[in-house]
């Protein structure tokens, strides 16, 4: 954990560079958007306590579409490779060590900040995203008539494909046990199969 002096410190000098984009940009708020790890937000929110996070979210099904359509020839040097390791050949486990450590993360980090997270989940952008933007901009605190008008999510960018019966019988129990309680958290219907071996992994 940072010393006060540090916080200190680096709140100084970020607040000094966030005040000279908002002067030349004539902006009242900082907005960034940013993939970085949870751990990574839980210090900058040390620093700047006051922060409100929007968390995006994407079910697994949709992401394993993505990242087999992006990758059809192998997962390297894809940010799913470094969960290659246990899983060598089998692109579809992979994606699902990949997302279910990514979203568990993500999750724990919403849960230790409920008052400063708002959770955003891709396919509600997609299915109404004016509906979605007016619980955002509610969140944030902002008057959406004076806000900037959000980008709809187009169907070419959102595949919506569930996971076959093919490609579940590729990925390990433990893997379908966690995307199905991750999906039930999230509020996501369950992966076809997932039922009983999510509650049994709940009850271990």
């Amino acid at each position: 954990m940072p010393s006060a002096l540090a916080i200190k410190s680096v709140r100084a000098l970020a607040a000094t560079m966030i005040t000279a984009i908002l002067a030349d940009s004539g902006a009242s708020r900082w907005c960034e958007t940013a993939a970085a790890a949870p751990e990574a937000a839980t210090t900058f929110l040390q620093v700047f306590p006051s922060t409100a996070f929007l968390c995006l979210h994407r079910g697994f099904d949709g992401v394993l579409a993505e990242g087999l359509k992006t990758y059809p020839w192998g997962l390297g040097a894809s940010p799913f490779w470094p969960f290659a390791g246990p899983h060598p050949g089998n692109s579809v486990a992979t994606i699902a060590a990949f997302w279910a450590a990514c979203t568990e993360r993500l999750l724990d980090f919403e849960a230790s900040n409920a008052e400063r997270c708002g959770r955003v989940r891709y396919e509600d952008l997609a299915a109404d995203t004016n509906r979605e933007a007016a619980e955002i901009y509610g969140f944030l605190g902002v008057d959406q008539l004076s806000a900037p008008g959000v980008p709809r999510v187009t169907a070419d960018e959102y595949p919506g494909e569930a996971v076959s019966a093919e490609q579940l019988s590729c990925m390990p129990d433990w893997a379908r046990a966690k995307i199905g309680h991750l999906h039930s958290r999230l509020g996501y219907p369950p992966l076809s199969g997932t039922n009983g071996m999510a509650a049994d992994s709940e009850q271990q």
